[in-house]
């Protein structure tokens, strides 16, 4: 739905990015989880419209502030990450893995996007692929407000 949707308004690159950042952090850090699928779905395209055509062109232009969204968010997902819920039931050992792969990503796409920000790569790439992490650190505060975690 989303990929077709990024075709569809043209920004695909943009979109993999965003999505490739956010996925392979939420796949190890956990996070909050909607009741049904269908609030799950909701939920997951009022996200990616609300990244993709209102924040990324915002912060675009404001790219030090995205920058600072970004520390935010690695702060968060370094200290909470990961989050287990009920759903998930990771063992002691599971969450001690899911940890250290959390944070081997974590480190990998910030060295990515300092690696785009040092050769000046068009800000909208480097704000979507930052704001994959920003919505992870979103959902992992959620999980925990929510006590959404065993």
């Amino acid at each position: 739905w989303i990929i077709f949707l990024a075709i569809y308004y043209r920004k695909l690159f943009s979109t993999i990015l965003f999505l490739t950042c956010f996925l392979s952090l939420r796949k190890h850090s956990g996070g909050f989880h909607a009741a049904t699928f269908f609030r799950c779905f909701a939920g997951t395209s009022f996200i990616y419209f609300t990244v993709t055509f209102i924040l990324v062109p915002l912060l675009s232009k404001y790219l030090s502030g995205m920058l600072l969204l970004i520390l935010f968010a690695v702060v968060i997902i370094w200290k909470f990450a990961p989050v287990n819920h009920p759903n998930i039931d990771w063992d002691a050992e599971e969450i001690m893995a899911c940890q250290k792969k959390t944070r081997e990503t974590l480190v990998f796409e910030i060295a990515i996007i300092a690696v785009a920000f040092v050769f000046h790569i068009n800000s909208t790439y480097i704000v979507s692929a930052g704001f994959g992490m920003v919505m992870c650190a979103v959902l992992l505060l959620m999980a925990k407000l929510l006590r959404q975690e065993v």
